[in-house]
């Protein structure tokens, strides 16, 4: 039986969808008038505030959410296909220092990428390594948002690299560990993670603002829908995310019967090895060649 509604109920209804078609209009206007509208397909862009690195190359790409990715693509020397890491930022969001971290990765024979998958929320005037990443998704911590960020940072990556699914690995730093292994949960992806001091039990002891979210997700108890190898690495004086969330970590992957391997760090950093593990020549160094010798043998 057809239903009919009456003009009163239709009418209230017309001005909803008039109202929310001009709500739209006007945030379109209101974003294109002040330069800041998001990119709709993958496209190369000149590089950001505090972006421009020799040798690097930029590119933007769309967000399923209707927000952008940037990324830096530093690439390998010499001919033939290359691998790809792309390296995910921690809560202090994309910043000059990553983009050095790609450089070193590229020296390592890697296409090395590096984007910002959330927004900060503000650059100070001061802060002269924070790369602007304005129309990228909001901060949320390792949340169910967080997947679809990775998603758009690793589909731009492949755009931008030319990499199939074979050649690609991750690197995840802090919160950045965090979102690559719960986005290998969420979506079944294989690609080769490294886990570097990574937020994983949705606990951090944090001076900078950025402590634990209500959006947070516990990504040990996903472990047994991780199909990706991983390796990781954790300062065994990190007071700001503990060494015990690696290891329990670990331990949830080696009881699912995955991959895994963890890598203290002791006595290679300048002083006890706490979060700033990429703070130290060494402790850096060591990541940088180990990950690589670890990431050649999965990627070729």
């Amino acid at each position: 039986m057809s239903t009919i509604r009456s003009e009163s109920t239709k009418q209230p209804r017309r001005i909803r969808r008039l109202t929310a078609g001009l709500a739209t209009g006007l945030a379109a206007l209101t974003l294109s008038a002040c330069g800041i509208a998001p990119v709709t397909a993958f496209t190369s862009i000149t590089a950001p505030s505090g972006g421009s690195e020799s040798g690097v190359a930029w590119f933007a790409g769309p967000t399923a959410d209707g927000h952008e990715v940037r990324v830096a693509v530093a690439r390998a020397e010499g001919s033939g296909v290359h691998p790809t890491i792309v390296i995910l930022p921690g809560s202090d969001g994309l910043r000059r220092d990553y983009v050095k971290l790609a450089q070193q990765f590229a020296a390592q024979g890697f296409d090395a990428v590096t984007g910002c998958w959330f927004r900060l929320p503000q650059i100070a005037p001061t802060d002269t390594t924070a790369i602007a990443c304005p129309n990228a998704p909001a901060f949320t911590g390792v949340s169910e948002a967080s997947v679809s960020a990775v998603d758009a940072i690793v589909d731009t990556a492949k755009r931008a690299t030319g990499a199939d699914d074979a050649h690609i690995g991750i690197l995840g730093y802090s919160r950045g560990g965090g979102a690559a292994l719960l986005h290998a949960a969420r979506t079944g992806a294989r690609y080769p993670i490294v886990d570097v001091s990574g937020m994983v039990t949705a606990q951090v002891n944090s001076l900078d603002g950025h402590g634990p979210l209500p959006t947070d997700v516990n990504v040990v108890s996903t472990a047994g829908n991780i199909a990706a190898a991983s390796l990781l690495f954790h300062g065994t004086a990190d007071g700001i995310v503990v060494p015990d969330q690696s290891r329990m970590m670990r331990d949830a992957l080696v009881a699912a019967g995955r991959t895994t391997a963890l890598t203290p760090l002791n006595g290679i950093c300048d002083g006890p090895c706490n979060h700033d593990v990429f703070a130290h020549v060494q402790s850096r160094s060591k990541i940088i060649a180990d990950s690589s010798a670890w990431l050649h043998g999965r990627l070729g």
